[in-house]
């Protein structure tokens, strides 16, 4: 990389001292593009989070009831969601062209009690359960009080989570929930396992969740997510055709040779079936509700609507769609069913610009479609998808930000090689212009095939400051997929038609089990324990046996290296025993169903049934945290002895002198109080060591040594199927509960204050020598061994105004992709305009930012997140 391919406009000005006083505005404000939309936006924006314990009910009553308590798990669960699936009240609301949801409220969640009731219920109830696995994890958790929120009880309404609110006439519905999956659940059943054969091991686990060294476990609370979904099947067969396929893979199979391989496959499609009934039920309740709907409405116009709706249902419940509309619906509705029978985070459509181009294409060829309602269809699926909210276990509302990560990918390459491009994937980028919602995300495959115009469409779509679309290096994920799964054969051609999944996460095409594991954990804690010689100076639990020796800085190295392997090796290790529960009592069957190979060989996902089972990630957080802290004690204490081991824990102890942002509520360096003057010249010291972020080859390699290490503890520890885990970097919003549960550390940074974000982003402040600098720190290590890599940044409006800014962004975006970075976005904001939403969250209800790798409404995220992203270093133009 050269200076000559970056904008030399840009550079770093931390607190946004501009010439004028007015806060900049972003170059475009996209607009929905008809009244309907318009009135369906503001509908959503008026709604608060609900939890509806529909679902939950009458899954339970069927899954207790004797009829079927004796049957194969899988089957069991199959007639518990086909029994859910068909009596869920349709709601329909005037306006909509796409129709269907999770459930009864514009904006709501179901309470998956059978993967973890503990938390649910504590939260309900307004007492911890001390059992409950993100107990420690949820009282460092500050969340959003704004916007859809519910942060407290409200006349009729409970507030759950302090995210979600419930009728009290529900209530009682959600305690007989809770405490029959009391003992039952998946979590309860995993504990449990855990307890009884995980040995002396099993007390490191929980010492890990009760420290927050880690955040709350994901993997029976949100097992599954970061796949991309097969509509394949669905498009080509349609509902009844699948049913019909099962039923012949029944039939293929010999009865005098049904071994105990046959005997579980013929059960597998037995319950495909049965959960294919409860969709086709699904789909033509709402058919009907429709037609009811219709034969009372008085507006001819709106009465045609829904005689429309009830149309395209009646025919997709069973058949293949037949135009671009149908396809849509049909689509939506499979994403959606698989959102109902899971707590599931990141789960993408994908390509879904390749997937629907033919319908959208002969369409358009025909005169059935023009541009206007393809974009206003469009526009109606980004409301829809902003509908899902998730309710799962604990310390799960504070990782996510109330974001369920589902990305679209647009750009790369087909698998013959050519730029995949095409007019729909231009529209699908229009619509999150001018319908700004936080879900679907967007995220462009960056490949030099791709047209300037197509690019610069995207980059327009940047400037929105919604944060999307992110950019991905296609060549960089090329190289992880071969790398991961070519010897389990994946071609040159499927490497090629990749995408991303959950934020930013590498996905084979709807073909892989791919799974982000156990929540996070924070390789910043880790550092402090290695400081407190395995002791947590904030709880005073003793996590690890103490160091034999500490007297050089190859003694702490060493002593790091020794601490991360034995805690990640627990870490993950339990998470196959986890998966035992997993597979017993959750198992996906409507993703099962949408994942190559599955209905193909008859195994369902937990059975190995993808085509790919190796894209099993191990994620961490604060890597560039802990790189800075390393530096630090390696320069200060080690090398130029300024100051003693013992003197720098006195004062981190003492928070350098200052109150910690825990009290003062602010959770960004900027802004502390100060207590006391004693400790000015060692904090002093210790921000003044290097940082990341500054093409400084002291802490960059110590940052590549950390990441390296931990790459090769993963590589060395086994997944639920026996291949090696990966790694991956992503915060998503743990950095914020994460830096809570951290003291002051060696970098400067004070106590409670917000991890850094994503994996190669600057800790907010600490890089001062503008966007190459940062760039040239974030390539100093392999980014193709990776899952992902993350990087934000944030740019201030004018920097990139007018035609020959978007180009100079593109012309960083290429540079960077150029050298073998992976990820990059952007927020397009004046910190002054965040500031004041802070303090006017009233008159900022439509404003989105970049979180980590999804987008969200400032207002409903917390403030220790908030404070980070107005902290962020900020680049405009110079003078």
């Amino acid at each position: 990389m050269t200076d000559s391919l970056l904008p030399q406009e840009l550079q770093y000005n931390r607190f946004g001292d501009y010439d004028s006083g007015e806060i900049a505005l972003r170059e475009f404000e996209g607009e929905p593009s008809s009244d309907r939309t318009k009135e369906l936006r503001k509908q959503f924006w008026d709604a608060k989070i609900a939890l509806d314990i529909e679902f939950p009910y009458y899954y339970t009553v069927k899954w207790k009831s004797k009829e079927i308590r004796g049957l194969p798990r899988p089957l069991r669960r199959a007639l518990a969601l086909r029994h859910a699936f068909s009596n869920l009240t349709s709601v329909i609301r005037p306006g909509e062209l796409l129709v269907m949801q999770k459930t009864r409220f514009a904006r709501g969640a179901a309470p998956q009690v059978q993967f973890s009731e503990k938390n649910i219920w504590s939260a309900a109830s307004k007492e911890v359960d001390a059992d409950d696995l993100g107990a420690s994890f949820d009282r460092v958790t500050i969340l959003g009080r704004h916007g859809g929120n519910v942060p407290e009880d409200v006349g009729n309404v409970i507030s759950v989570g302090r995210k979600f609110g419930i009728r009290k006439e529900d209530l009682p519905v959600l305690t007989w929930l809770c405490e029959y999956w009391d003992g039952r659940s998946a979590e309860d059943s995993a504990l449990e396992l855990e307890r009884r054969v995980f040995g002396s091991y099993y007390e490191l686990d929980m010492k890990i969740f009760q420290t927050v060294l880690a955040s709350a476990p994901s993997i029976t609370t949100n097992p599954d997510g970061r796949v991309t979904l097969d509509y394949r099947l669905p498009l080509e067969l349609g509902i009844q055709g699948m049913m019909d396929y099962c039923q012949s893979r029944i039939a293929e199979q010999s009865i005098g040779k049904l071994d105990s391989e046959a005997i579980e496959k013929r059960i597998f499609w037995h319950a495909e079936i049965e959960v294919l009934e409860g969709l086709k039920a699904w789909v033509k309740n709402y058919a009907k509700e429709a037609e009811r709907l219709g034969q009372i409405e008085e507006s001819l116009e709106q009465k045609t609507e829904y005689e429309e709706i009830a149309d395209i249902l009646y025919w997709v419940s069973e058949n293949t769609p037949r135009n671009f509309r149908e396809a849509l619906q049909l689509v939506w509705i499979w994403h959606l069913a698989v959102h109902m029978e899971l707590v599931i985070s990141g789960l993408s459509p994908g390509r879904l610009g390749q997937t629907l181009y033919p319908y959208f294409r002969e369409d358009r060829d025909k005169g059935k479609l023009d541009r206007d309602k393809a974009l206003e269809l469009l526009e109606c699926m980004r409301i829809k998808f902003s509908e899902i909210e998730i309710c799962g276990g604990g310390g799960l509302h504070g990782k996510l930000s109330g974001n369920a990560f589902n990305n679209i990918s647009v750009g790369g390459l087909k698998p013959d090689g050519t730029s995949a491009e095409n007019e729909l994937e231009e529209l699908i980028i229009e619509s999150a212009m001018t319908m700004a919602t936080p879900s679907p995300t967007i995220t462009v495959i960056y490949d030099p095939k791709l047209s300037e115009r197509f690019m610069l469409k995207a980059v327009e779509c940047v400037k929105t400051g919604t944060g999307y679309p992110a950019w991905v290096n296609n060549r960089v994920a090329m190289e992880f997929l071969l790398s991961q799964h070519g010897s389990d054969g994946m071609s040159l051609e499927e490497a090629r038609s990749w995408g991303v999944a959950g934020c930013i996460e590498i996905a084979p095409a709807g073909s892989a089990f791919c799974v982000a594991c156990r929540g996070f954990y924070s390789l910043e804690k880790l550092v402090e324990l290695v400081l407190w010689d395995g002791v947590d100076p904030r709880t005073n639990i003793r996590v690890l046996p103490p160091p034999s020796r500490m007297e050089t800085w190859d003694d702490f190295w060493e002593v790091f290296k020794q601490y991360l392997t034995e805690t990640l090796t627990v870490w993950n290790a339990a998470e196959n025993l986890n998966w035992v529960s997993h597979k017993q009592n959750i198992t996906g069957l409507v993703l099962s169903a949408l994942t190559r190979n599955c209905l193909e060989t008859g195994a369902d996902l937990d059975a190995g049934g993808a085509a790919y089972n190796a894209t099993w990630a191990s994620p961490v957080v604060a890597a560039v945290n802990a790189a800075n802290s390393l530096a630090s004690v390696k320069k200060l204490v080690f090398e130029e002895h300024a100051i003693s081991m013992n003197e720098l824990k006195e004062a981190l102890r003492a928070n350098f002198g200052r109150k910690s942002a825990i009290e003062t509520e602010r959770y960004s360096v900027f802004e502390q109080v100060k207590t006391e003057s004693a400790w000015d010249d060692m904090l002093a010291m210790c921000q003044d060591a290097p940082k990341f972020g500054n093409d400084d080859p002291y802490v960059d390699q110590i940052y590549k040594n950390i990441v390296e290490y931990y790459t090769s503890v993963v590589r060395n520890i086994s997944n639920f199927f026996g291949k090696p885990m990966a790694p991956l970097m992503l915060s998503v919003s743990s950095h914020g509960p994460l830096g809570q549960a951290c003291l002051a550390t060696p970098d400067g940074r004070l106590a409670g204050v917000t991890l850094a974000d994503a994996s190669v982003s600057a800790h907010p402040g600490t890089d001062l020598k503008g966007p190459y600098a940062l760039l040239n720190s974030a390539l100093c290590f392999d980014h193709s061994a990776f899952v992902n890599t993350q990087l934000n940044m944030k740019i201030h409006p004018r920097a990139i105004e007018g035609v020959q800014g978007a180009k100079k962004l593109l012309e960083l975006i290429e540079a960077y992709m150029a050298n073998g970075g992976y990820h990059i976005q952007f927020n397009i904001v004046d910190s002054r305009m965040l500031k004041d939403a802070q303090d006017h969250p009233e008159h900022y209800r439509n404003l989105l930012v970049r979180v980590a790798g999804f987008t969200e409404y400032w207002v409903e995220i917390g403030k220790p997140i908030q404070d980070e992203i107005i902290a962020r270093t900020e680049y405009e133009k110079a003078g």
